[in-house]
């Protein structure tokens, strides 16, 4: 990369940095942000026994044991290192996720002028990776270190294979290639998708398919097959299906999360930390849910309709699939069905496919109807100065528990684990009647919830109210009558 850098311009230099200054702007307030301690952070890194600790029997455990249903011990290392240097400093911890952002931003710039051989389309695709709103939840969330890390390692990955491809002779490179692929892979489960994207690279670079193109993905599939059975038995032992949907109803759950993260790609709105299903199993379906099959049609007779002319959006479509399959909810786990977060590495792909589009309209425009040319460059700038504007603004949701939460409630108001969420936290910091507002909302949600009832009765205890206290937990005792944190408190 040294070699690539070196052969940009000063003016081409500066724009470079310029991109990663403006992008260490706009995610400069998450520095500032507290753990999300209700909402995973608890579980990495205050419940995490193997990160307290930095020594050889805590390495070991995060290499033979899977954390919250996966596996990533660099991940954990990572916390490890940070726990004995700063301990539970949250500073510390968003410092290092907004500095691997950064070194992901620039490698992405690396990473597209290696695979199109474009410097314009090299810097809108850092652009709007650095600054995109969809990646806050990646940057942001301490919990989500595995994407930035993971990310990290593939992209360094395929740049080692694009300068391998190059310079088949210099064997070092395809090595590097596997070495950071493995390093990905023990980063996060998603980086067992790079084999296929190697494909789409020498597909889109028209090489031959021959025996030599099979044999150099061979060790890439066989580490891609090793890593991905061993995540799928650490998920297998932590995800419970929260919705069994059938095929007809996975079918449009795909087509809807497919055209959503597109959607949300291009307009970042509406976001929120947790998506649930857009309907539950046995649920009548809304017709124009039937929409997104058929919009996942048109785009794909699109894409084939283009590859005779050339390879790039076929290209762009594919890496954006490959790298997002696996959280499709193909199998429908758990009780979200998008995530921000997932659009990390596959929004490359789209953001190619953008910078492609805008580079095709501004030669457009600029042989056939000159006189608006300065109505698109004007559309560009101010699309151009949204995107940071709205991540400016969304990464302060992401501090602490309490904005977390009202952030998801605002979005989705019937949500009464969120709001139950939320009440836990308002107790905690002893905000007594907040709490108790929160707890009768979620009560309203969910009438056959016993909890709100305890976290009501530990509240009256805590007030001296005790006669309500009492009733309440009897109240909690006749929904359950195993409840044995109802009969400990009525004691």
């Amino acid at each position: 990369m040294k070699a690539l850098f070196k052969k940009l311009s000063e003016r081409e230099k500066q724009i470079f940095f310029g991109i990663i200054a403006f992008t260490l702007l706009v995610f400069a307030p998450s520095v500032d942000n507290d753990f999300i301690r209700g909402w995973d952070d608890g579980a990495y890194l205050f419940d995490n026994k193997d990160v307290q600790e930095l020594n050889a029997k805590t390495i070991l455990s995060m290499f033979t044991t899977s954390e919250q249903g996966n596996y990533h011990p660099f991940t954990e290392l990572t916390y490890c290192i940070e726990h004995s240097i700063a301990g539970h400093n949250p500073v510390v911890f968003h410092i290092d996720n907004l500095l691997l952002h950064l070194a992901n931003t620039a490698l992405v710039f690396f990473f597209i002028l290696l695979l199109t051989g474009e410097k314009m389309l090299s810097y809108i695709v850092m652009f709007l990776f650095g600054i995109h709103t969809l990646h806050v939840e990646s940057v942001v969330w301490i919990s989500e270190r595995k994407d930035v890390l993971y990310t990290f390692f593939f992209l360094l990955s395929l740049i080692s294979y694009l300068q391998w491809r190059k310079k088949e002779t210099d064997k070092k490179l395809y090595r590097n290639a596997i070495i950071f692929f493995i390093c990905s892979c023990f980063s996060k489960g998603m980086a067992v998708s790079l084999p296929v994207v190697l494909v789409l690279i020498d597909y889109f670079h028209k090489r031959k398919f021959d025996k030599k193109f099979i044999n150099d993905k061979i060790p890439f599939f066989i580490i891609a097959l090793v890593f991905g059975g061993g995540a799928f038995l650490a998920q297998g032992k932590a995800v419970q299906l929260e919705n069994v949907f059938g095929p007809g109803d996975r079918f449009l759950i795909v087509s809807y999360n497919i055209i959503t993260y597109i959607w949300k790609l291009f307009a970042p709105v509406q976001l929120s930390g947790f998506y649930p299903y857009p309907y539950v199993s046995g649920q009548q379906v809304e017709w124009f849910y039937w929409l997104y099959p058929f919009g996942v049609l048109i785009l794909g007779l699109w894409v084939w309709s283009t590859m005779k002319r050339n390879r790039m959006v076929a290209f762009c479509m594919g890496f954006f699939l490959v790298t997002i399959f696996l959280v499709l909810q193909i199998i429908a786990v758990g009780g979200a069905s998008l995530a921000d977060r997932y659009t990390y590495v596959p929004s490359i792909g789209f953001f190619l496919l953008l910078a492609f589009g805008v580079k095709g309209a501004i030669e457009y425009f600029n042989r056939n109807m000159k006189g608006l040319t300065n109505v698109l460059y004007a559309g560009l700038a101010i699309y151009a100065l949204w995107l940071p504007y709205r991540t400016y603004a969304y990464s302060k949701v992401w501090d602490g528990n309490y904005n977390f939460y009202s952030s998801v409630i605002e979005r989705y108001p019937n949500l009464s684990m969120m709001v139950y969420n939320r009440a836990l936290d308002l107790y905690k910091q002893k905000r007594y009647d907040e709490a108790l507002k929160d707890y009768e909302y979620a009560l309203q949600l969910k009438p056959t919830d016993y909890m709100p009832h305890l976290m009501k009765g530990i509240i009256a205890h805590e007030k001296n109210q005790h006669r309500d206290a009492i009733t309440l937990f009897n109240k909690v005792l006749s929904m359950n009558d195993t409840c044995f944190d109802g009969y400990n408190n009525r004691a």
